[in-house]
């Protein structure tokens, strides 16, 4: 948990955790961007950078192909 966290950071931080699970099985980052509410790869891209300080294909090349969604 994450005491002390205003509610729309909390919010932010849970949604950057779920679209990274979801990046780094595969999926397009398009499609997650619009799943957790972003209006673009862009604007997703500028949040997880800012989250992970990485960019989210960086996340997507450091998992191995065989866990990636077909």
């Amino acid at each position: 948990t994450r005491l002390g966290q205003a509610p729309q950071s909390y919010l932010r931080f849970w949604r950057m955790t779920l679209a990274h699970q979801d990046i780094k099985r595969g999926d397009r980052i398009k499609s997650v961007s619009y799943r957790y509410g972003y209006a673009s790869s862009e604007a997703l891209a500028r949040a997880f950078q800012r989250q992970f300080g990485k960019a989210p294909l960086a996340a997507r090349d450091e998992t191995p192909t065989l866990q990636r969604r077909a």
